[in-house]
């Protein structure tokens, strides 16, 4: 779910079997409609956004999860709602550091390059914008004011050389 089109084909390409150009706090029936009538088990969270929190648990089915995977800068901005006690929503947060004897860095990182590698993880077109090293301000700002079309950006270090 985005309200931002422009970003569905990066979802498609990543995965996704379904995609919803909405806001996600209007959202609800049609991601239901998609799930056969259900809510997901699972809602990850990787907006960065402190207002989609609280959507976000009203959005996990019973029993469900929420993953946190975008940092708000200021996570004291996100509300827990009664879905956590009603429903027993499980919170999860996730961050690269956050290492178990199974998922370290090498085995995440051996996982990500297996799926690049067979193709069922493509990597075409993550890299939206390109930049000189001397142009990292605009860069910031290319990102900042052009956030629904830009996914990854590069800077070419080639041209310091």
């Amino acid at each position: 779910v985005d309200s931002a089109a422009e970003r569905m084909p990066w979802a498609r390409a990543g995965g996704a079997t379904t995609t919803l150009t909405s806001p996600v706090h209007e959202a609800r029936e049609a991601i239901r409609a998609a799930n056969h009538g259900r809510l997901p088990r699972v809602v990850i969270d990787s907006t960065g956004n402190a207002g989609v929190f609280a959507t976000a648990l009203s959005l996990a089915d019973r029993l469900g999860k929420v993953v946190v995977l975008g940092d708000t800068g200021q996570p004291t901005e996100q509300r827990l709602t009664s879905d956590v006690i009603t429903r027993g929503i499980t919170i999860v947060g996730a961050h690269d550091g956050l290492e178990t004897a199974q998922w370290t860095m090498a085995t995440i990182t051996d996982l990500f390059l297996t799926l690049a590698a067979t193709g069922r993880f493509s990597l075409e077109g993550l890299n939206t914008h390109f930049f000189a090293p001397s142009d990292c301000a605009r860069a910031y700002e290319t990102a900042n004011r052009e956030r629904s079309r830009t996914m990854g950006v590069v800077f070419d270090w080639r041209e310091t050389a």
